[in-house]
């Protein structure tokens, strides 16, 4: 029999064995020193920025709506071992952020995987369309956004930047990264 890989329900359902605010943040901050190293200098400086400014409750979720949509998503697209990668997470997560974003991607997941085509890009925000593009990237390798431009905070707001660090950190980690939004 084939084990599978945790699921998102399976993550979110286990309690965070990290009980103190230091030891959250340091060990949100260590995976994301040892998840992601940019060659552009400003943008390791932003990551850094946004970790040491970073509440633990909102590291890793928008709010609680986020949180609660990756359940319903997880649930509602179902489990397919070959669809079900650290990348379909990843880009699950950024295009689930807010109702918008799931308004022009649901359409995109099937049981086989995203195809981005079918996603409605009229009439989209700059900050939404890094966003979608940030998903498109980290689920089909390709470059969309290049670093100087996740470097740069009138391009790419706070918001936004911290929804595409903590994607790259779940395709690194896989869904057990997303338990530091749990509190852990």
């Amino acid at each position: 029999m084939i084990q599978a890989p945790f699921t998102f329900m399976e993550v979110r359902s286990q309690k965070s064995v990290l009980n103190t605010k230091e030891e959250q943040i340091f060990s949100y901050a260590e995976a994301v020193v040892k998840g992601l190293t940019f060659e552009n200098e400003r943008l390791n400086l932003r990551v850094c920025n946004m970790v040491l400014t970073s509440e633990p409750q909102s590291r890793i979720w928008l709010n609680k709506k986020h949180s609660m949509n990756m359940y319903e998503a997880d649930y509602n697209l179902g489990f397919h071992l070959e669809r079900n990668t650290n990348s379909f997470y990843a880009a699950l997560y950024l295009m689930i952020a807010n109702q918008e974003l799931i308004n022009r991607s649901w359409w995109c997941f099937s049981k086989y995987g995203i195809d981005f085509k079918r996603m409605r890009l009229r009439g989209v925000s700059p900050q939404l369309y890094a966003v979608l593009m940030a998903a498109k990237e980290i689920y089909t390798g390709q470059e969309y956004i290049s670093e100087s431009d996740l470097a740069n905070p009138e391009i790419i707001d706070d918001t936004a930047f911290k929804l595409i660090i903590n994607a790259k950190l779940i395709k690194r980690f896989g869904v057990n990264f997303l338990r530091f939004g749990n509190g852990g």
